[in-house]
């Protein structure tokens, strides 16, 4: 016989625990809500300029790559100190003849394998080409083939790298935000992460957090580092990680924008997600050793930053496993308890509204208030405002389906699937600066 009080007064006891651990370890996130109303300073225009190489990984995507060819020549920069280098796979890419037409530089790879696909692996063949031609560089600038940005933008990561910034990145913002809930979801993922996590870590650490392309690093940083050795299915995890453990001077600038193309595709959304978190997972103890340690804070904010980074959303993600575990137990001893103690199945069912209500609400809250903080940028029409709070929980517990995906179906960690870009812009501020418009 099942003793339900007991079942209950467990469930109530766990369910209550981990949402005070849970909110105690994240500290860091609590304080967001009040760090996201402080401003990043504007850097100073500066007349020293860098020289910057912008590398663009452009395997097959002749059919996309226009757009940032375009958004790259109507740059205010001075062209003289910025090489633009699309790095292909095959003499034949129509990409080569493009470029050329737009007066920019391609690189061939010579090292492709099977094990060698991925865009680290890309990028440092790329930058290995440059030391052995003599070719030197500042900083070298990444983006991908689907990116457009701000004519500015090289002209504003120039002035802010003159501060003494080692790492920078922009405003990610989106040319499809309004496409569907999964665009949209991605899309509010991603601005999270800028609007909170990375401008926190700013403001607290001097850190940032690196997600995808349009940042720019010191050459001296992967001289130091024994080249570009970030070459895993996430390789923009591994270099935060290394910039991390290295105390590097890292600054998110949500100053300037470039727009990046979201996926519309459940399947292509839930094969991004087992690469995230197995990717973030796998490199959470590689590369902190090697290279050069530098000082952008003292060793105890370095040490805090750390902390905070190794913590990072563990307790969250805890939490909302513990909840749905709980939730099962829930709906299994209702339905249980409705054949043999009716009496008491009512209280299982306040217990399976709270922890689904605890799912939503903490999903659906995140969502709101990255909306709300970046209403003006974001530009969701106002049916998927709505749409993207309804959905949003359940777009972001995919990232729990693919961690359990990664961990029965292992081969799916280390499986690379290039993303299909139509190059498509529907943000108008996106489309005039890939249509060369100033």
């Amino acid at each position: 016989m099942i003793n339900y009080e007991l079942a209950l007064y467990i469930m109530a006891s766990i369910f209550w625990s981990v949402i005070i651990v849970m909110i105690g370890l994240s500290w860091f996130y609590v304080a967001g809500l009040f760090l996201s109303m402080k401003r990043i300073k504007k850097a100073p225009h500066s007349d020293k300029y860098t020289k910057f190489a912008v590398l663009v990984p452009a395997r097959n995507e002749s059919e996309v790559i226009k757009n940032i060819m375009r958004a790259l020549t109507a740059q205010t920069y001075p062209k003289e100190y910025f090489d633009v280098w699309f790095i292909v796979e095959k003499d034949d890419d129509p990409t080569i003849k493009f470029a050329d037409e737009f007066g920019f530089k391609h690189f061939v790879r010579d090292e492709m394998t099977e094990q060698r696909r991925t865009k680290g692996f890309a990028l440092q063949e790329c930058i290995r080409h440059f030391k052995a031609k003599g070719l030197v560089y500042d900083a070298y600038m990444i983006f991908d083939a689907d990116n457009v940005m701000d004519h500015d933008y090289i002209e504003k990561m120039n002035d802010l790298r003159q501060t003494g910034v080692e790492v920078g990145v922009g405003y990610r913002n989106f040319t499809n935000i309004n496409t569907n809930w999964l665009t949209s979801g991605s899309a509010i993922l991603f601005t999270y992460m800028n609007s909170f996590t990375s401008k926190n870590r700013t403001l607290l650490f001097k850190k940032a957090l690196i997600a995808g392309t349009g940042y720019y690093v010191n050459a001296d940083i992967i001289e130091e580092a024994g080249g570009w050795i970030f070459t895993g299915m996430t390789e923009d995890t591994e270099f935060t990680t290394y910039c991390e453990y290295h105390n590097i001077n890292m600054c998110y600038y949500p100053l300037i924008n470039f727009y990046d193309e979201q996926s519309p595709s459940l399947k292509t959304n839930h094969s991004q997600h087992v690469r995230w978190v197995w990717g973030f997972m796998i490199n959470r103890k590689r590369f902190i050793k090697g290279g050069k340690m530098h000082n952008a804070t003292s060793k105890a904010v370095n040490r805090a930053a750390i902390f905070e980074y190794r913590v990072g959303i563990v307790p969250f993600a805890v939490a909302c496993i513990v909840d749905i575990l709980l939730l099962i137990g829930a709906v299994i001893l209702y339905v249980f308890s409705l054949r043999q103690d009716p009496s008491v199945s009512t209280a299982f069912l306040i217990n399976i509204i709270t922890f689904a209500a605890f799912l939503y609400f903490i999903f659906a809250i995140a969502a709101v208030a990255t909306i709300a903080h970046n209403f003006n940028k974001l530009r969701l029409k106002w049916w998927m405002i709505i749409l993207t709070v309804l959905t949003y929980p359940f777009y972001f517990l995919d990232l729990l389906i693919a961690f359990l995906h990664g961990l029965f179906v292992p081969r799916v960690r280390k499986t690379w699937t290039p993303i299909k870009h139509t190059g498509k812009i529907k943000d108008k501020r996106a489309k005039s600066v890939s249509k060369n418009e100033k």
